[in-house]
């Protein structure tokens, strides 16, 4: 399911979390909505101050990386970012949110933890940084010399790599859903449900690329990115 295709409440949901509008945010939420956060029920009163507390985290941010409906709910996979209580550390983890909907409000939000595939470090922290729009951190898990072969064209190096990051990863806003990892010898192959803000007319809805990694030591020094054709 395309993000561009989600409910309206959910929409504004996001948003107003993005602008840290919390009137926005409280409103999408209707009067007797109710939230179970890893097995605490919230409802009630109760629902505002858990709301606030999304709020009151400077650091908190959530990133969605795909999403999913099945009757009356729609499910995201989010990149969830905050400061761990008590110390500067700034956490990301992925969670599932899923979303009940009735009269153009949430009547229902469940949170649980998803299941990160093992990776190894650089691997883990490229798609880290892409999901959480970092262009920083995604260029620093590239060699100085690594190659891109992003649909059958080359960028050599990490000048012409951060051009291609800045536009078609971060400009875009792509994520990356990991589906499937094989490794294979020292190279890492890494298929992924991919969304974000790009043409997506006579595209499949989920859109699914395979990430070819080659890392050497903390870095990455090759990574080809393919759409594979059903059969092959």
């Amino acid at each position: 399911m395309s993000f561009a295709k989600l409910p309206l409440p959910i929409k504004k949901f996001l948003s107003a979390l993005e602008s840290r509008d919390f009137p926005a945010f409280h409103a999408t939420l209707s009067r007797d909505a109710a939230v179970i956060e890893e097995g605490k029920y919230v409802s009630g009163e109760a629902i505002r101050a858990w709301s606030e507390s999304l709020f009151a985290d400077a650091n908190f941010a959530l990133y969605p990386i795909y999403a999913t409906e099945t009757g009356t709910a729609t499910t995201l996979i989010v990149l969830r970012r905050g400061t761990e209580q008590g110390a500067k550390l700034i956490l990301k983890f992925q969670q599932r949110w899923r979303f009940g909907i009735s009269a153009g409000r949430i009547v229902m939000l469940t949170i649980v933890p998803e299941p990160v595939p093992a990776l190894c470090a650089p691997i883990a922290a490229y798609i880290d940084a892409t999901n959480s729009l970092d262009l920083h951190a995604l260029l620093a898990t590239f060699a100085d010399d690594a190659l891109v072969n992003d649909q059958l064209q080359n960028y050599w190096g990490k000048a012409a790599i951060a051009e291609w990051a800045a536009s078609d990863i971060i400009g875009a806003r792509l994520t990356m859903y990991v589906v499937d990892v094989l490794n294979h010898y020292e190279h890492v192959a890494v298929t992924a449900h991919v969304d974000g803000d790009f043409d997506k007319r006579g595209l499949p809805d989920p859109l699914v690329l395979t990430f070819h990694f080659s890392p050497r030591g903390a870095q990455i020094v090759q990574l080809i990115i393919l759409r594979n054709q059903a059969g092959i």
